[in-house]
């Protein structure tokens, strides 16, 4: 049935695997498609189950095949699935991919159909098909130029860094959401054309994310997106890390986001952001420790990285060392926001409030949007006792999207603990996505005796 065996070059390898990943058998089938894709780019015999179940599954050192018989029953499911597709829609396929029983490598054979002796078509036949052929090329060539341009222009209308962090005033310009949703739309129009391209999955994953913040609606359609990336593609690191956000920020899985901002690591190391959320989870799932070797082995791989040297204050600090913090963070240079912002924070808690309000100043002053930056300034002129200037604090709070919780830890610092749980009530009944963060995390200490406030803390923990 299969044919001969015959030498496969890399560019048939990689072009079947695309065909395949895109199959009506493999559509709905994200594990199945991730272990496909694993098995064709390892390409090696004795291939271990333990290796596979490790780099497919994410299943430990301590994975023992007599137990757990993960990898043979879905090795046997994708043989079957394989099967299904070459006697349907693959029936005509020139190339044909088998694992034998017993063998995890993947195998590829070419169907060599019979010799038939030529058949002498008629010339108008010929110069039909020929006219045929040529008609599809210049479709495909008008559908790839129309996929290149709605991308474009799309990707000209987000936000110019995709890192959250390390921002300067000019890295960062606002985006208001019409230009959010256009940028959405285009990569709809694209995906008519190419609806098996996982980039432009993640691109609409990465933009309806970017929107969330306007319409925390449009969470669902990134997540959607982001799962369709990584249907087509499993090593889209991020896609993962959208997911990982959305499980966080929105359902409150701490476990859940952590364990798939380890993965886009794992996939991506080289990428720095993602290093600042793991640590930040690690410490709130009480594993900080954890977190900050992760974050100093990032450094390792690149020490001269802001990001990661950020990343690292952000641990130290929820931690408490500040001192280190504050050696830290004026190292960094001088036009990055967080790195006043973290620094402010560090001379805050040791109680040096005026150089804290200067350089929460400085943080508000090179990003005028950055609501950390002015929650902390609210604190810091509570704690110097100027109310008037705390309720300006306040009164600005309240112009930024999703400001409840914020409001609710300048309301805690000024002493009003009332006011205060009346804006994280507020902030629950609108799921606020800070809301988890701040409680399950570094929390408000101001309400810390407060009944209510600890049960409400209890209760998203346990998430």
């Amino acid at each position: 049935m299969f044919g001969r065996l015959v030498l496969v070059t890399r560019e048939e390898r990689a072009r079947e695997l695309e065909r395949l990943l895109a199959a009506a058998a493999f559509a709905r089938s994200p594990k199945l498609t991730r272990l496909l894709q694993y098995l064709v780019e390892a390409d090696r015999e004795g291939l271990k189950e333990v290796v596979i179940a490790g780099e497919v599954y994410g299943k430990g050192h301590d994975y023992d095949p007599a137990v757990d018989s993960l990898v043979r029953v879905e090795v046997a499911r994708l043989r079957s699935k394989l099967k299904a597709h070459y006697e349907g829609e693959g029936c005509d396929w020139a190339w044909r991919l088998e694992i034998a029983r017993g063998s995890y490598a993947p195998v590829w054979r070419r169907v060599q159909p019979e010799a038939k002796p030529p058949r002498k078509w008629p010339k108008r036949v010929l110069a039909g098909t020929a006219a045929v052929a040529l008609a599809a090329g210049v479709i495909w060539g008008w559908q790839e130029w129309m996929v290149r341009r709605e991308v474009s222009r799309a990707e000209a209308l987000l936000p110019p860094s995709r890192d959250l962090f390390l921002q300067s005033a000019r890295e960062r310009a606002p985006r208001p959401l019409d230009s959010l949703l256009e940028a959405a739309a285009g990569y709809e129009r694209a995906l008519r054309f190419r609806p098996a391209r996982a980039d432009i999955w993640e691109g609409l994953a990465r933009t309806c994310w970017h929107a969330g913040d306007y319409d925390r609606r449009l969470y669902a359609k990134a997540e959607m997106a982001a799962k369709r990336a990584l249907e087509l593609d499993p090593r889209r690191p991020e896609a993962e890390f959208y997911l990982a956000h959305i499980a966080f920020f929105q359902r409150g899985k701490a476990e859940e986001a952590y364990g798939r901002i380890l993965r886009a690591i794992w996939l991506s190391p080289d990428t720095e952001s993602f290093y600042r959320y793991a640590g930040d989870w690690s410490a709130i799932l009480g594993k900080a420790d954890k977190g900050l070797k992760l974050v100093e082995d990032g450094l390792k791989r690149r020490p001269g990285s802001e990001v990661l040297r950020l990343a690292r204050l952000h641990l130290l600090a929820r931690m408490g060392r500040w001192n280190e913090v504050e050696s830290g963070a004026r190292q960094l240079r001088g036009d990055l926001a967080t790195g006043h912002r973290v620094l402010a924070q560090a001379l805050m808690e040791m109680g040096r409030l005026e150089e804290a309000e200067s350089e929460y100043g400085r943080c508000v002053a090179l990003v005028e949007i950055d609501k950390p930056c002015w929650i902390g300034l609210g604190r810091v002129k509570a704690r110097r006792g100027d109310r008037k200037g705390a309720g300006e604090v306040v009164e600005r709070l309240r112009q930024i999207p999703m400001h409840a919780v914020a409001v609710a830890m300048v309301k805690a610092e000024m002493g009003d603990k009332q006011g205060a749980m009346e804006w994280l009530r507020r902030a629950e009944a609108e799921k606020d996505d800070a809301l988890l963060y701040v409680l399950a995390g570094p929390g408000i200490g101001a309400l810390a005796g407060e009944a209510e406030y600890r049960a409400m803390a209890a209760s998203l923990a346990s998430h």
